[in-house]
């Protein structure tokens, strides 16, 4: 099984919640809306990932 990157990972997720999701599509009024769910989970742990490797040399 090839693993993909932490960026198409992140961006899959996002394109999953925003379909699932009945919240609003503006970003700024969904803050905090998934607080504490494993989507939002594996979100920030995929965005950590991937902050972690853009600031490698």
């Amino acid at each position: 099984m090839i693993k993909s990157s932490p960026a198409s990972e992140l961006k899959s997720l996002t394109k999953k919640a925003t379909k699932s999701s009945s919240s609003p599509k503006d970003w700024r009024k969904a803050i905090g809306l998934l607080k504490d769910t494993p989507l939002a989970r594996e979100a920030d742990d995929l965005g950590h990932q991937y902050r972690s490797e853009q600031s490698k040399p």
